[in-house]
């Protein structure tokens, strides 16, 4: 598949998912956009793909799961002062 990203916010991602006929999109909050069903964030949609997924393994969730690399978000919050040259640590990162 292909992976494009857009600016966060619901309306955001489904315009850019408009944009480029994605088949499925959504947040880092874990909210799933399906376009088959509708252009909403939908939580009951996301577990419906997840469940047929599952089914059609016919293993274990734990087993789906090993198969899938491990992965970790990190959401730290920084208090940005005036004394902080943010352009600095923007051209390092």
């Amino acid at each position: 598949g292909k992976y494009n990203a857009a600016a966060v916010g619901e309306v955001n991602v489904v315009n850019q998912m408009k944009a480029t006929e994605a088949v499925i999109g959504g947040e880092g909050n874990g909210g799933i956009i399906y376009p088959a069903s509708h252009y909403g964030r939908d939580a009951l949609v996301g577990i419906g793909l997840f469940l047929t997924h599952l089914a059609k393994f016919g293993k274990s969730i734990s087993m789906l799961r090993a198969t899938y690399p491990n992965y970790y978000i990190s959401k730290n919050k920084i208090e940005l002062t005036p004394e902080i040259d943010v352009d600095k640590i923007l051209l390092e990162i």
